[in-house]
């Protein structure tokens, strides 16, 4: 594998699809890096000296990944040391002899192998052990967002310092708090009337900055002013459907408009396309009618299917305006780490006293 590349790749691992990295280059960035880097403890995988043998049960193409993805973590150990994630090495100078890092390593290069350098060992092991034995995807792609995903389900497990994973406040100012790409959905429902429509386009800004790749952004939305929902949040994220909430019981009348709504949007958005579209979704979902916490509450079932389509039980979940904590009940009863957020003391205190009760 020496001379092989140690960069982000698309689409499967196959023979040739490799960039061309120089020979020795670990060898080289230790080098460049200096004493505290040579002497800095790197673990050898445990997986490592199982490649060989079990490559029959995947192939050439598994046994090449497997060997490609131990060194990638590797890699990311040694540039840990010296550059910060994503920053391009051959931009930095390292030591007092100002030796620069050898070129050939992309700033993409540079964040993958040091996603890969974090995960736990034993996730990392059991995703190699996987590839040999052929029953995972030969794409990189796909195992570097998994790597984002399990990262950012960690950091979810040090939730802020609030009863309940529920932050008190604006979410446009105390959501500075939730670091980036730490979260894989965000499920809201903001206020209906005119004055608060610039949420929707506020709730997309805080989206794209803490939405992992591939993460998802769904609120329900009322009808008249679903054009400017979407105009307002696609400045942020890439529009990708409508579904619609069916509803159950008795239908309102909107006298202004001439209509009698059988239905609640929810709009969605993704940040850079979805995690997997090879899980179906439906776009429509039965409704409950549920406002046994307070007037505006939206069904806890409708929040589940979401849930569990769209997030794995890594996954950390999102309701900057949480109101009586559906979103973070259905997220509990999923499996998923949640937060959520709300600006009013007595409804958050509703939500706290709702999610601090053992059974739902």
């Amino acid at each position: 594998m020496q001379g092989r590349a140690v960069g982000i790749l698309g689409g499967a691992a196959a023979p040739g699809h490799h960039l061309q990295c120089p020979a020795g280059l670990a060898q080289k960035l230790a080098a460049a890096c200096g004493p505290s880097c040579r002497t800095r403890s790197i673990r050898k995988p445990q997986t490592e000296a199982a490649i060989a043998p079990q490559t029959k049960s995947g192939g050439a193409a598994a046994g090449a990944l497997a060997a490609r993805l131990t060194l990638e973590r590797r890699l990311g150990e040694l540039l840990a040391a010296i550059v910060s994630p994503g920053k391009r090495p051959k931009h930095i100078v390292v030591g007092d002899d100002n030796k620069s890092l050898p070129e050939g390593i992309t700033r993409d290069a540079s964040s993958a192998a040091q996603t890969l350098a974090v995960t736990p060992q034993k996730w990392f092991d059991k995703v190699v052990e996987e590839v040999v034995a052929g029953v995972r995807r030969l794409n990189l792609k796909e195992i570097y967002l998994e790597a984002k995903r399990v990262i950012a389900g960690e950091a979810a497990d040090r939730p802020p310092h609030q009863a309940e994973g529920i932050i008190l406040g604006d979410f446009r100012e105390v959501g500075q708090e939730i670091p980036d790409e730490s979260v894989a959905l965000i499920f809201t429902d903001p206020p209906y009337d005119r004055a608060s429509l610039e949420l929707y386009g506020e709730a997309a800004k805080l989206a794209k900055r803490v939405l992992l790749p591939g993460g998802s952004l769904l609120a329900y939305a009322p009808n008249y002013a679903l054009p400017d929902v979407i105009a307002s949040c696609r400045e942020h994220l890439a529009y990708w459907w409508t579904r619609a909430v069916l509803h159950s019981g008795s239908r309102a009348l909107m006298r202004e408009y001439g209509v009698r709504v059988g239905y609640k949007p929810l709009v969605w958005f993704t940040k850079g396309g979805r995690f997997n579209k090879q899980q179906i979704i439906e776009d429509t979902v039965a409704g409950d009618m549920e406002k046994t916490q307070h007037e505006w509450q939206q069904g806890v079932r409708e929040a589940e299917a979401i849930i569990k389509a769209l997030t794995s039980p890594v996954d950390l979940v999102l309701d900057p305006m949480c109101g009586s904590g559906t979103t973070l009940l259905a997220a509990r009863r999923c499996g998923r780490r949640y937060w959520g957020i709300e600006a009013k003391v007595e409804t958050a205190s509703l939500a706290r006293k709702r999610m601090a009760r053992k059974k739902q």
